[in-house]
This record gives C-alpha cells, sequence and structure tokens, in this order.
C-alpha cells in the first residue's frame, strides 16, 4: 500500500512519532494523539507541531508553527513529514537553512 493509500491519519502520526524518537528528538504527542510537539532543547518553547487531520479521511499530516499560524506544508507520505518537521525544527532552532518562500514543501 503506498502512503497516499493508507487514510488513517493518526496511524500516520504515531508512526512519525517513532520515527522522531528514535532519531533522538524529544517529542511530546498530545494527550487526544492528534499534535506532536517539538520544543527549543534549551528554552523550552514551542517549535513545530504536526497534526493528522480526523475531521476527514485523507490520511494526512500538517506540518506548522507558531501555533498553527504558519503552515509550512502537509502531505500524506509519513516519511516527507518527518523532513518536513526536522527541516522546520532545524531552522528554528540552530539556524538550519531555511526560506519561507522557498519552501520545498508548498
Amino acid at each position: 500500500m503506498y502512503d497516499w493509500e493508507d487514510k488513517d491519519g493518526l496511524g500516520k502520526l504515531k508512526r512519525l512519532y517513532k520515527m522522531l524518537q528514535d532519531s533522538g528528538y524529544s517529542p511530546e504527542m498530545s494527550p487526544n494523539k492528534m499534535f506532536i510537539k517539538l520544543f527549543h532543547p534549551l528554552t523550552k518553547q514551542f517549535v513545530v507541531q504536526a497534526y493528522a487531520s480526523t475531521w476527514h479521511s485523507l490520511g494526512l499530516i500538517f506540518v506548522q508553527i507558531d501555533y498553527g499560524v504558519h503552515e509550512i506544508g502537509f502531505t500524506s507520505s509519513v516519511d516527507k513529514a518527518f523532513d518536513m518537521v526536522v527541516d522546520t525544527y532545524k531552522s528554528q532552532t540552530i539556524g538550519y537553512p531555511y526560506v519561507e518562500k522557498d519552501c520545498r514543501y508548498k
């Protein structure tokens, strides 16, 4: 089955959470299991979140910063969502090169 055929957004979010943990990040899962958040390692401020939309069954993962004010992008692929979260996290915490207008996920 291809990721775009898999309509279980919450299942994908759980896989994303495990991938982030296995890669050495410290993601936090919301109590309702719909959001994954990463916080700055020193300041403990919110950096990036990924969430699965449950009001429709498209199996999409959305990646956002600023508590949902700015959307980085969305995808049906867990691997692409992982790249989006990690790239955004790095850009916000260690100055990883990132320019929103050139974002490859838009």
